[in-house]
């Protein structure tokens, strides 16, 4: 089962501005707890999805990129360093130097 919204509409279901949730999904994809699927539109990850059965759930898990799922052995380093390389601020003369403030 896939679950994916978008931020505008859960903005409205949560009665919260779109910068807010724009915000709140950029630290949810560092996170990898959701993944952009496209300009303002998000999935859940598998892991948290509801599944119908557990079968399904296995099914969907064993079909996962080894390194998406949140039990990875490295996953909290992981993150610590997608966070750190989203806040480090660009530098002139980076390749692709983009300023994620």
């Amino acid at each position: 089962m896939s679950i994916v919204t978008g931020s505008a509409a859960a903005g409205s279901r949560l009665d919260i501005s779109r910068p807010a949730v724009t915000a709140a999904l950029r630290h949810l994809d560092l996170a990898q707890l959701v993944k952009k699927q496209r300009n303002g539109v998000y999935q859940l990850n598998t892991m948290l999805a509801g599944h119908l059965s557990p079968a399904d759930c296995t099914a969907a898990i064993a079909g996962m990129d080894p390194d998406e799922r949140l039990n990875a052995t490295d996953f909290v380093e992981r993150h610590h360093e997608a966070v750190r390389m989203y806040q480090e601020p660009a530098k002139p003369g980076d390749d692709c130097a983009v300023s994620h403030r």
